[in-house]
């Protein structure tokens, strides 16, 4: 389970360990272009989306 928090309540932490994630993820040119294009007019970037829920 990972939980971010902004600050630390009063109990103390018993464990804590340093966790690194990396993800690389490839786009497609034609896709790009389209997201780019529904960016300036507004509309979701649905492929972009779709890569983050992938991802997490």
């Amino acid at each position: 389970m990972l939980i971010s928090l902004d600050h630390l309540p009063d109990g103390q932490v018993e464990v804590g360990e340093l966790l690194t994630v990396v993800v690389i993820m490839a786009a497609n040119v034609v896709r790009d272009l389209r997201e780019n294009i529904r960016n300036l007019t507004g509309g979701r970037m649905t492929h972009y989306e779709q890569l983050v829920q992938r991802a997490v």
